[in-house]
């Protein structure tokens, strides 16, 4: 899942102080809320570390501090970030291949063929072009409802079944997401997301 988070028009010095509270608190897509319980817990052994240093009370005081295991686990650390930090930017890429792909398809959709006249061309143009914007949105459903990350939101699977659904006709629906109401909420459907492949199958018979 994709994660925008909002940022200032332009920076300025006041940007930092102004923006980072909001991505770091933000409800969608934001860590802090799943790593604030070991946070605290963190903070609290750190405070009671340091009341028991201050009153010579530290169990620990004669014992070797683990210098080297300390290094381990800050290596660990960077390399567990890195590795979140690539499988990220490389999901993102990725994506915006996908979406070039797609756009370039519209683009020779609307001007290799030549229209001239002809209503029936225009058509197939037309629904050639609807097409290829229901598979990007089917294949961002999948990506989002399935996986170990899969979005629980209620109001992510409505909407994004509710765009799906503007873009499809009732048999279209009915033939992706079989033996389902056209106006079936997405937190109420059987199926977790369509096959995509059939909208390219679609594309390719409007293409003659």
């Amino acid at each position: 899942m994709v994660v925008q988070y909002t940022s200032g028009h332009e920076g300025s010095v006041m940007s930092f102080f102004t923006i980072t509270p909001r991505v770091l608190c933000g409800c969608t897509g934001s860590v802090i809320k799943s790593v604030l319980p070991q946070v605290c817990i963190t903070v609290a052994l750190s405070f009671l570390a340091m009341y028991l240093d201050d009153r010579d009370m530290n169990p620990f005081a004669n014992q070797e501090q683990p210098v080297a295991l300390g290094i381990l686990v800050t290596f660990l650390l960077v390399f567990e970030t890195q590795s979140a930090y690539n499988q990220f930017w490389q999901a993102l890429t990725h994506l915006d291949g996908m979406l070039q792909t797609t756009r370039t398809l519209a683009m020779i959709s609307c001007c290799i063929f030549e229209r001239g006249h002809s209503t029936e061309v225009k058509v197939r143009v037309r629904r050639m072009v609807r097409l290829l914007i229901v598979h990007f949105w089917l294949v961002v459903e999948h990506f989002q409802r399935t996986g170990a990350n899969a979005t629980k939101d209620t109001n992510v699977h409505d909407t994004l079944r509710s765009d799906i659904r503007c873009l499809v006709g009732r048999k279209e629906f009915m033939m992706l997401y079989p033996k389902e109401p056209f106006d079936t909420p997405g937190s109420k459907s059987h199926h977790v997301a369509a096959n995509s492949v059939q909208v390219l199958f679609w594309i390719e018979l409007g293409a003659g």
